[in-house]
């Protein structure tokens, strides 16, 4: 995704440039806020710099190629399928006392597939949702039902809200 945007705004920058020095887009890159062009497989400083690029794609727009719309915007969106899912797997070891029933969770681990992972700080936020959620359910919730099998609503005072000191570290 965002490398595509980076292909779409190089194409714009490199058009204006390719219009104003007729060289290849490909034969040119970006260093140092310096354009540079390859010429005999060596790359030599073109002339130009981004602020002279970005004032003809602004301000001076009738020197950019015919149909080419002024500035250097790019915009991409993406749009991923209707459904899309991450697999993962958790396992935990845990610790019960036989006499009271409390559970300790003395190792929890997670393993994910989630494709390419753009944030991880978002990902292990989303592992730590889930397990948050994982263990509040098995753990801390209780379910009651009605002498006609249906659930009974929860009333607020009745839940037991998770504490993070409830949750292992995972790793």
């Amino acid at each position: 995704m965002f490398l595509r945007w980076i292909y779409i705004f190089r194409q714009r920058f490199f058009l204006a440039f390719v219009n104003l020095r007729l060289n290849s887009a490909s034969e040119l890159r970006l260093r140092a806020g310096c354009v540079e062009r390859r010429l005999g497989g060596v790359w030599t400083d073109a002339g130009l710099s981004l602020a002279d690029i970005a004032h003809v794609a602004y301000l001076d727009p009738l020197r950019l190629p015919p149909g080419t719309e002024p500035g250097l915007e790019a915009h991409r969106a993406h749009d991923p399928p209707p459904m899309t899912f991450s697999n993962s797997t958790h396992a935990c070891e845990v610790r019960v006392d036989m006499e009271t029933g409390h559970v300790a969770i003395d190792r929890y681990l997670v393993v994910e597939d989630c494709g390419t992972v753009y944030n991880p700080a978002i990902v292990r936020g989303q592992q730590q949702g889930a397990i948050a959620m994982g263990i509040s359910g098995a753990l801390l919730e209780e379910v009651i039902y009605d002498e006609t099998a249906r659930i009974a609503p929860a009333v607020l005072p009745t839940i037991s809200w998770p504490r993070r000191s409830k949750f292992p570290r995972s790793r």
